[in-house]
């Protein structure tokens, strides 16, 4: 929709004595459900994208790509998107861009983020040198953005409160009864869960779930064996 505008700049810059690059439009961007994008919202700016921790590659991979008939590839660096990038596979029709799709790409970039790229923030949250290996190790395969990095470090240090059926209660405060005092081990969770198996016939799911979910307040996340080797306290009810 701007295609207009481009004459009127050509002018500006011969009048000014100055030659003029090769123009390319992409086509008008939408939101989610077809309605305008205004940069007078400001909800779209770099600032708040960054705020909100999207990795600038997450946006970049997806930009290069949008309204194209190429999928979305994580992209490694400037260069790779440069070499990726065609114009002739861009269409005309309006693109829906949705901000969320930024999410999935940032959790991925951070997947494959070494630690020495974060061991700063990992410090700052307060987590040890010993540990920070593990700990990131463990969390950022279950993280969307850095943010996510002080309650997973909180729930290890401090513990997290406890999700626990009613029917579980007493099954939960018979498994807490036989798990030893920290440090924990990565043979803590087999061997807990074992001794708890034998001890009340429980297997499986019905085993596993209650368990973790009171030891995280979760029903999903790491490993539970991750899960006890960075718990720094005892769970309790």
């Amino acid at each position: 929709d701007h295609v207009t505008n481009t004459a009127t700049q050509i002018q500006i810059m011969a009048a000014l004595g100055a030659g003029h690059p090769s123009f390319a439009h992409h086509s008008l961007l939408t939101g989610p459900q077809g309605e305008a994008l205004s940069k007078r919202l400001g909800t779209l700016s770099l600032r708040d994208l960054r705020a909100a921790g999207i990795a600038p590659m997450a946006l970049l991979s997806l930009m290069a790509r949008l309204g194209s008939s190429q999928p979305v590839v994580l992209a490694g660096s400037l260069e790779e998107l440069a070499d990726g990038f065609d114009l002739s596979q861009f269409g005309s029709a309006p693109t829906k861009f949705d901000e969320n799709d930024l999410y999935p790409l940032t959790a991925r970039i951070l997947q494959e983020t070494p630690l020495a790229v974060v061991a700063g923030e990992i410090a700052a949250l307060g987590v040890p040198d010993a540990l920070a290996a593990d700990f990131w190790n463990v969390a950022r395969a279950n993280i969307t953005t850095k943010a996510d990095l002080a309650p997973w470090w909180a729930l290890f240090r401090d513990g997290a409160a406890p999700a626990v059926e009613a029917e579980d209660r007493e099954f939960i405060m018979q498994a807490f009864g036989m798990l030893p005092d920290p440090p924990y081990d990565g043979e803590t969770w087999a061997n807990w869960t074992n001794a708890v198996k034998e001890a009340t016939g429980r297997k499986g799911k019905t085993l596993f779930m209650p368990l973790r979910k009171a030891v995280t307040g979760q029903d999903k996340g790491p490993e539970m064996a991750d899960v006890m080797r960075l718990l720094q306290k005892k769970p309790t009810l």
